[in-house]
């Protein structure tokens, strides 16, 4: 389980644009890691320590196009995405996302 500090497997590649299939179109703007579980690190991948003062914790709910989702829900809530919806919550004063999943981090966002 994720607490507020942890290590962190990071992909550098950037990620093929899917627009809406993975909510990638209202995704905040930010680095986007996995906790690291184990000492496996997949090839090519970068691994760091992360330390977040004030994540902002939320369920990750249902699929990407579900309104229960997290990207759905930043959405509906603040009506921004991109790098204006990530300026919105850092100004709230979070500085990282962090979705949870039937009990584990999912995806992890930092602003």
């Amino acid at each position: 389980m994720w607490y507020r500090y942890s290590r962190y497997i990071h992909n550098p590649e950037k990620s093929p644009y899917f627009h809406d299939m993975y909510g990638q179109d209202i995704e905040p703007a930010g680095k986007y890691i996995l906790e690291q579980y184990k000492d496996m690190v997949p090839e090519g991948w970068e691994r760091g320590d992360i330390h977040f003062k004030n994540p902002l914790i939320i369920d990750f709910g249902g699929l990407y196009s579900d309104p229960s989702n997290w990207k759905q829900m930043l959405y509906a809530k603040y009506k921004l995405k991109g790098k204006k919806l990530s300026d919105k919550l850092k100004k709230e004063g979070h500085d990282g996302i962090i979705t949870i999943k039937d009990g584990e981090t999912s995806e992890i966002v930092i602003l």
